[in-house]
């Protein structure tokens, strides 16, 4: 495989633990807060999903150089 082969399937990989970390966040945060809050709305929670999910990105950006 080519090095641009790689650099695709890392990319994919790293995509793919972005889509995780952020769902795994989501998932244990946003039911205590609508709990607590007994109607929806957009708080900064969303930050903590967000930053869980930029993290990977930012942990793995030099993994093929």
């Amino acid at each position: 495989m080519k090095k641009r082969d790689y650099e695709f399937l890392f990319l994919i990989l790293r995509l793919f633990l972005c889509a995780v970390t952020g769902s795994l966040v989501a998932w244990w945060v946003l039911p205590d807060v609508y709990a607590q809050r007994n109607y929806f709305a957009v708080g900064g929670e969303w930050l903590l999903i967000l930053a869980a999910s930029i993290a990977p990105l930012a942990c793995l950006r030099k993994g093929l150089k």
